[in-house]
């Protein structure tokens, strides 16, 4: 299944490409989770990645000075690594030109390094290899996904915290399958998403707008600053420039306080990408999102289910919700399932939480001692302070001992 194009179909670009970038590219796609036959599905794939491409390349981005002095040098890192050209395209090395605010050798590395940890984490193939079985129930407290464009034709992405705690959802899956859940929706957002989101809008699109719903969350400050790391350990060296703009809605009264304690994980640019509101949020939502895009619990009249349809992805790219877009969705990936893989994540979990356990005991014990500390030290400071008023006291003493005395003998007739 293609994505839903809502313009004419013009500008159409054929290219013929080779069979390594098809070999390649054919790793990446979800192919045993659509009814599409693999030819199918690379056609469909050759042709959003050709139009992806164009509309990059229509776009005021390639007139950028910086841009036209570093991608002549890139392109030559990319045929050193034998990368195919058609997925790491121009506009796949803009975004790491962009974050390195197009200096050359610091873009240079941000990308290699970006490709060490791409093998390093097996992300070619994860579209494919990684089953998140247990998302229905990590669903269920945790809400989130993406739904829809707003008017500049960027893939909404929400995400909802009402009932989500660490407690619970390490009971159900372990961080570091978390992570590898957050890789697959990147890499479906850069294989998929945006270039049907491009195609729909009839022009580039290279950035999401983002939406986390915090009323009534239950996550403590500290939390809320790990499950920030768990996400910008990885995407802001290797997804940069993705992220359009940022609303935390319903925020808290404590909201303060956690930006406090998240923003200083993040740099001066993305920073400035973030805007927190409080209950007062539909008419800015509004500003950015048309109604029927907008979910129904944020105001708007896209009809969500309260955030259950979040998981079905709807948009330009999955225009009905049917789409099966990862491998999870496909019951016959589910029902081969294993019941050695599940005891393994029940093994996983048990572990990680005994791991966490360990780590929050520790850290326990390092404010027991920091506290003991500060308590001695204050102790001390209180010591010091009354010896130096007894020593300055004795000293006043003295002085006027020395006065006396003086007087006295002024007084005594020779």
């Amino acid at each position: 299944m293609g994505c839903v194009d809502s313009r004419s179909q013009q500008n159409e670009i054929k290219t013929a490409p080779t069979p390594q970038s098809m070999l390649h590219r054919m790793e990446l796609l979800t192919s045993a989770t659509t009814l599409q036959s693999e030819s199918d599905q690379e056609t469909t794939f050759n042709k959003e990645l050709d139009r992806f491409q164009f509309y990059f390349n229509q776009s005021s981005i390639v007139k950028i000075e910086g841009y036209q002095k570093n991608i002549q040098e890139m392109n030559r890192l990319r045929q050193e690594n034998h990368l195919d050209s058609q997925f790491f395209n121009n506009q796949y090395l803009y975004r790491f030109m962009k974050a390195r605010h197009f200096d050359m050798h610091k873009s240079i590395k941000m990308f290699k390094d970006h490709l060490h940890w791409r093998k390093e984490n097996k992300i070619d193939t994860i579209l494919k290899d990684f089953v998140f079985w247990e998302s229905d129930e990590v669903q269920e407290i945790y809400p989130h996904g993406y739904h829809k464009t707003d008017k500049e034709g960027r893939p909404i992405y929400i995400e909802i915290f009402k009932n989500v705690t660490f407690k619970d959802l390490y009971s159900i899956t372990t961080q570091d399958r978390m992570k590898k859940h957050y890789y697959q929706n990147y890499e479906q957002l850069i294989n998929k998403m945006l270039p049907c989101a491009s195609i729909a809008a009839n022009k580039y699109v290279g950035q999401t707008l983002t939406i986390l719903d915090a009323k009534d969350m239950k996550l403590k400050p500290m939390e809320a600053k790990n499950f920030v790391q768990l996400v910008t350990s990885f995407s802001e060296s290797n997804y940069p420039e993705i992220m359009g703009k940022l609303y935390v809605v319903n925020s808290p009264m404590l909201a303060q306080v956690f930006w406090k304690v998240i923003s200083v994980m993040l740099n001066e640019t993305i920073k400035s990408k973030i805007c927190i509101l409080g209950k007062d949020y539909k008419q800015k939502l509004l500003e950015n999102i048309d109604k029927e895009n907008l979910p129904e619990f944020l105001g708007g009249e896209s009809d969500t289910q309260n955030g259950a349809l979040l998981r079905k992805n709807i948009g330009p790219w999955n225009e009905f919700g049917k789409q099966k877009m990862f491998p999870h969705e496909d019951e016959r990936i589910l029902k081969n399932i294993t019941q050695q893989e599940k005891d393994q994540l029940k093994q996983d979990i048990f572990n990680f939480q005994n791991k966490r356990q360990s780590v929050q005991e520790r850290a326990s014990q390092r404010n027991s001692v920091n506290q003991r500390q500060s308590i001695i030290k204050i102790q001390q400071n209180e010591a010091n302070s009354l010896d130096k008023n007894s020593n300055d006291n004795n000293k006043h003493i003295d002085y006027n001992v020395n006065i006396l005395d003086n007087l006295e003998k002024e007084q005594i007739p020779k």
